[in-house]
């Protein structure tokens, strides 16, 4: 099946007050099967073993000049993505509650359209409760919500999220060309 793999950084509620994240940032991909996670994964692999990396890849883990390079390292094998930045001082105006079933709903519109026969996989810790809102907040037949160090592509969608995170808030100003391609991947929710 099919498969959407997706991270957020920032929290999800409105809140910008002091200690609060100023942005929400939902950052999802598609996997179009195993071969292509196996891909993913070797590239992971290959990275670990070049800079001697133990442990999960993820953004906030890594020195900035190593976050780069596994960027450009895995840039072969990343597969078309959107990220969504949410500045919260702007409005979010929906039927829907949640603030992060908003704008998964958006990515997986904007990645597949109305087919919706579709796996949704989730970074987090399990949570049967917060599986359903997001099935019926986003309409695919089936989400789950797992840890990400067993998870080659939700490593990936760790590090895509926090690149975007990152280039939203102005932190990632010297990219490498080679990095560009990847701005573009990126919407501000209006």
């Amino acid at each position: 099946m099919r498969t959407i793999f997706c991270d957020e950084t920032g929290d999800s509620g409105a809140d910008v007050a002091a200690g609060a994240s100023p942005l929400l940032v939902i950052c999802a991909f598609i996997c179009e099967d195993a071969s292509h996670s196996a891909r993913i994964a070797e590239k992971q692999e290959s990275f670990r073993q070049e800079f001697s990396w133990r442990g999960e890849l993820k953004w906030a883990k890594m020195r900035p000049e190593m976050r780069l390079e596994f960027m450009e390292r895995l840039l072969p094998v990343i597969p078309e993505h959107l990220a969504i930045v949410w500045r919260k001082s702007r409005p979010l105006i929906s039927p829907l509650s949640a603030p992060e079933g908003v704008l998964l709903n958006r990515c997986v519109q904007d990645l597949v359209g109305d087919n919706r026969k579709i796996r949704l996989v989730m970074d987090g810790e399990r949570n049967r409760r917060r599986a359903a809102q997001l099935r019926l907040a986003t309409g695919v037949s089936e989400v789950r919500i797992e840890p990400s160090h067993g998870s080659p592509c939700l490593q990936l969608a760790d590090m895509l999220v926090g690149f975007h995170s990152s280039c939203a808030k102005g932190r990632e100003p010297e990219l490498p060309k080679r990095l560009h391609s990847l701005r573009h991947r990126r919407v501000e929710w209006s």
